[in-house]
């Protein structure tokens, strides 16, 4: 599966709130690359910073 296809977005909530779901989708034999999502979403147009996002390892430290 092609990374851009691997991820789904979904705003929830109102614009104004920023919240977005966004849900990883691998198969069986898939090798997932789940810090590769967020930056999958900024290239589709999503505003975020993935090294600073809540969770990434850069926001934790």
């Amino acid at each position: 599966m092609a990374p851009q296809d691997a991820v789904t977005l979904d705003c929830t909530g109102a614009e104004s709130d920023h919240i977005t779901q966004l849900t990883l989708h691998y198969g069986f034999l898939d090798d997932p690359d789940v810090p590769a999502g967020p930056r999958i979403a900024r290239d589709q147009g999503v505003d975020i910073a993935p090294d600073t996002a809540p969770g990434s390892p850069a926001a934790a430290g």
